[in-house]
């Protein structure tokens, strides 16, 4: 059967910030060719290393379906500076009346951030809360 790919679109554009940034380090990675962000998707959702809500279980893991190698994770304040071969990836908050949004963003060692949605208004207007850090420690795409 054929997954259904505008659900999965949606749901990727609607949460899957954090999935998305992931993706974009892969593709730095891989000298900016293009990963079929649906496709990895549907292959980490498999592997139980991300929730069908985009919620991602296993960063490592995920990283290891987009380039491959072994990939270590850990989470850090908004003052954690990246060492050398450690890509981050920003989470930013903006409360409103109605609702907190939370949004991840990749910043390169370029300091330049990348935004999956392109112009968040969390990102414009919010502060940063966590940065998440993944690091490639064996292997290669």
């Amino acid at each position: 059967m054929l997954e259904p790919r505008q659900k999965i679109m949606l749901t990727l554009g609607k949460a899957g910030c954090y999935f998305l940034s992931m993706v974009r380090i892969a593709e730095s990675c891989l000298s900016n060719r293009r990963i079929d962000a649906v496709e990895k998707f549907l292959d980490c959702v498999q592997k139980g290393y991300c929730r069908e809500d985009c919620f991602v279980e296993n960063p490592a893991g995920v990283m290891n379906v987009l380039y491959g190698g072994r990939w270590e994770y850990h989470k850090e304040g908004p003052d954690y500076q990246p060492v050398n071969g450690e890509f981050e990836i920003l989470r930013f908050e903006r409360a409103t009346p109605e609702m907190v949004y939370s949004h991840f963003v990749y910043r390169d060692r370029a300091g330049c951030i990348y935004d999956p949605l392109g112009d968040s208004k969390t990102v414009a207007g919010g502060r940063l809360i966590s940065k998440r850090i993944l690091k490639l420690v064996i292997g290669e795409g």
